[in-house]
């Protein structure tokens, strides 16, 4: 959005700053999030036998999976209770045998052809209509036109040459990956974008508070995030850049600087 305002308005807007930015399509973010996550928790980390099979029942238990997830094995479960004869449900679960009888303690499903589908239509989900939505932001009408707006990545390369972009990114975001933010980084070197500045926080989620949870091996990342507040020393780097921008100084500058507050893993292109 920002981008977008920015280069509606390139007489008015002196600066932008993006905080845990996607540089893809939100299409291709909610994949990320619905379903490659997950995905690769399942195979890391409940996968024990390398067979691409995962117990229903520790994938219904696993907190870190059930967010991740979006619940979707113990939705599945619920409907073998409620509807043994399912035949969506049969179909994807196969049951091990335990002394030639199967039961459902040690029902398994494939990765690839149960969980996979079951986390595809996680996405339909949020474009399939429905009159009783009233949450703006997580109604389908809503979704779908965000799914159809081009990718910041796109847009940014638009933004004029005089205003400033700064990108903070924690390392360990799930909602919008890191790689998002170099995406973007090299993306207005390319251009020569003579302002830009890509700050990166280690152990920091979306929002800029610490991740927390089960690391998802293979992923660089927690799987679950801590929702706000945003840490100090990320607000002193915010703080400092913005100052710098504005024309103006402040004894609180001078402090930031002697502390050393301005993030380690930061590339710029200011002169």
């Amino acid at each position: 959005m920002a981008p977008r305002v920015a280069v509606d308005n390139p007489t008015k807007v002196r600066n932008i700053v993006l905080i845990g930015a996607q540089a893809q399509n939100l299409r291709d973010n909610v994949y990320f999030q619905y379903v490659y996550l997950p995905i690769l928790y399942a195979e890391k980390v409940l996968d024990h036998k390398h067979n691409g099979l995962i117990s229903l029942q520790e994938a219904s238990k696993d907190p870190t999976f059930e967010i991740i997830s979006g619940k979707v094995i113990s939705h599945l479960l619920q409907k073998q209770i409620t509807n043994n004869s399912n035949a969506t449900s049969n179909r994807i679960i196969q049951q091990q045998q335990s002394k030639g009888n199967s039961t459902n303690n040690n029902a398994e499903i494939s990765i690839d052809k149960g969980l996979k589908p079951l986390l595809l239509k996680r996405i339909e989900s949020l474009t399939t209509y429905d009159p009783k939505c009233v949450d703006l932001e997580g109604c389908p009408t809503y979704v779908k036109s965000h799914f159809a707006l081009g990718s910041t990545l796109n847009m940014i390369g638009n933004v004029s040459s005089t205003t400033g972009i700064l990108i903070l990114q924690g390392e360990n975001d799930t909602n919008t990956p890191v790689q998002q933010a170099f995406m973007l980084q090299q993306r207005l070197t390319e251009l020569n974008h003579p302002d830009h500045t890509l700050i990166t926080y280690p152990g920091l989620g979306h929002q800029l508070s610490p991740a927390f949870g089960y690391f998802v091996p293979g992923s660089g990342m927690y799987g679950l995030q801590k929702a706000g507040p945003i840490e100090e020393y990320a607000l002193a780097d915010l703080y400092a850049w913005l100052e710098a921008h504005s024309g103006f100084t402040h004894p609180y500058r001078i402090l930031l600087v002697a502390n050393g507050s301005l993030g380690t893993n930061m590339t710029s292109s200011s002169k």
